[in-house]
């Protein structure tokens, strides 16, 4: 933006005016309160002022070029869309006038809009589960109006995002769920006889690895090295989008290697009609069924949620002993500068943090077997069992 001249003569630049707007737009002021904030920063008399920006393209129209740019690049693409079509097509009301989220224009956007969807999502519950919103759910939502307008900045089709540094609601969504290794061999093996070997894979995967659902749920049969036991977790995958080796446990490939098979499967759990990776939801609506059914419960009693499991594997790691920075290096986690600069964790690391959970794996599974009521050596643990002892002798 060129300099403008201040009331005494001084030039004021261009930047400093354009975060002054910023601010008064994040404080929820009006079009006119900004327009004589301008003047008076300026000098420029309020008749001769630079004049507001004329209303921009509306947000349902610049989430139509998002889509079209960002969406092939971002591999959580389907739950981010899903969550913008909620958010443009809700009805709010502001200062008395009633209007749909997608038809405001995104240069008129304020923290006004933000607060009156928080409040009427407040009251609904979600669409996919009837559930009520959570806090985390609603900054989600939220979420998607602050990507859409800084994408708009950065592509000139919005002078400043008026929402930039909105604030978020704080989120009380700290669980403190641990899974016994012993409860999940049991309810994995409780789904292998209920027929669904899926749901046993996937359990013994994110308590065996730590890897996140969408990591799983994209994890090709070649990511897998089966000598040393590690997953590789792509870059398009990783939540951080920087590619990492995550440690998997003998027990959790012997369950990859139990499930049903095919020539030219690719994936690790693949439609086999399509040929594409079983979708995420249907994942998480087949282990919630399973759960319901079989009481899946971790140690303190609550309710198991499937991200427990990644909790479960990272918990358990450090009590056995493994280096906190190699557990964080395995399992994905944002680290400060420091470490990045000077902890080295090497593939060895893994692996040994690997070995001493495995140790202690095949451990319970072996007491498990012993007390296994079908004790037939067809029966899912004995199979696990065996296999996992074959992959942890080959893994060493």
């Amino acid at each position: 933006m060129d300099l403008q001249r201040g009331p005494d003569g001084a030039q004021v630049s261009g930047s400093a005016l354009v975060e002054m707007i910023t601010v008064l737009a994040k404080r929820g002021a009006s079009p006119e309160d900004i327009g004589r904030a301008v003047a008076a920063f300026t000098g420029v008399p309020s008749a001769a002022a630079p004049a507001l920006p004329p209303p921009s393209k509306t947000l349902r129209e610049l989430w139509t070029l998002y889509s079209q740019v960002r969406g092939p690049e971002l591999s959580s693409w389907a739950d981010m869309q899903h969550r913008g079509e909620v958010v443009l097509a809700a009805e709010i009301e502001v200062d008395g006038q009633r209007m749909i989220v997608g038809d405001i224009p995104a240069s008129h956007l304020s923290v006004h809009h933000l607060d009156a969807y928080r409040a009427k999502r407040r009251l609904e519950n979600t669409v996919r589960y009837g559930r009520p919103t959570t806090p985390a759910l609603r900054n989600r939502e939220v979420s998607v109006l602050c990507s859409i307008c800084s994408w708009a900045v950065k592509h000139k089709h919005l002078q400043f995002s008026p929402i930039r540094g909105a604030p978020m609601e704080t989120e009380d969504n700290v669980r403190e769920v641990v899974v016994t290794d012993e409860q999940a061999f049991d309810f994995a093996s409780k789904c292998a006889r209920a027929g669904d070997r899926t749901t046993a894979a996937l359990t013994l995967l994110l308590h065996g690895s730590g890897l996140r659902l969408a990591e799983g749920q994209q994890l090709q049969l070649t990511d897998i090295d089966e000598e040393r036991l590690l997953a590789e977790v792509r870059r398009s995958t990783a939540k951080g989008k920087k590619a990492r080796l995550a440690p998997m446990s003998a027990v959790a490939l012997a369950a990859i290697k139990a499930m049903p098979t095919w020539p030219g499967k690719r994936w690790v759990f693949e439609n086999q009609v399509t040929g594409k990776p079983v979708s995420k939801r249907a994942l998480t609506k087949r282990f919630d069924r399973m759960r319901e059914r079989f009481n899946f419960a971790g140690a303190n009693g609550e309710m198991v949620w499937r991200h427990d499991l990644r909790r479960t594997h990272i918990t358990l790691h450090v009590r056995s002993g493994a280096d906190r920075d190699t557990v964080k290096k395995g399992s994905g986690h944002a680290t400060d500068a420091a470490f990045k600069r000077y902890n080295v964790t090497s593939v060895d690391d893994l692996m040994a943090a690997r070995r001493v959970r495995d140790e202690e794996l095949l451990s319970k599974l072996k007491e498990m077997t012993r007390k296994d009521a079908h004790r037939s050596e067809s029966s899912f643990l004995h199979v696990l069992l065996s296999a996992a002892q074959a992959h942890s002798t080959e893994g060493k």
